[in-house]
């Protein structure tokens, strides 16, 4: 889609140029209607680039809002483990990874701070 939006604005490009270099009113009639025809498509696929982008962001968004829903479902399991897993540590019972390794990460949140990953605590 990006190519054919490329070569669209290659078009582009060379119809104003054709009718910038056109001194004869029929021609430039000629060409600026080629220009609109091109503008027109151009336009349409663009409209279709956005409303793809749209759709795979609000499948991304139910995807998130559905893990939202399940994590508030699961409250309660949620702070009781992480409370256990917490105290087991501080007992030194945790399960501890090798010297100089990164913890595990999240993939919604990054590490293991409850903040999305760039943002500031």
């Amino acid at each position: 889609m990006l190519g054919e939006e490329g070569n669209l604005e290659r078009e582009t490009a060379n119809l104003v140029e054709e009718y910038s270099r056109t001194e004869d009113e029929a021609q430039r009639g000629k060409t600026r209607a080629k220009l609109a025809e091109t503008l027109q498509k151009q336009f349409d696929l663009q409209q279709k680039r956005r409303d793809l982008e749209v759709a795979r962001i609000e499948a991304q968004l139910k995807k998130l809002r559905d893990i939202m829903r399940k994590r508030g479902e699961s409250r309660q399991t949620i702070i009781d483990k992480r409370l256990d897993q917490l105290l087991r540590e501080a007992e030194g019972l945790g399960w501890t990874p090798p010297h100089g390794t990164p913890g595990p990460q999240n993939v919604l949140f990054g590490p293991s701070t409850g903040y999305a990953p760039g943002q500031r605590k």
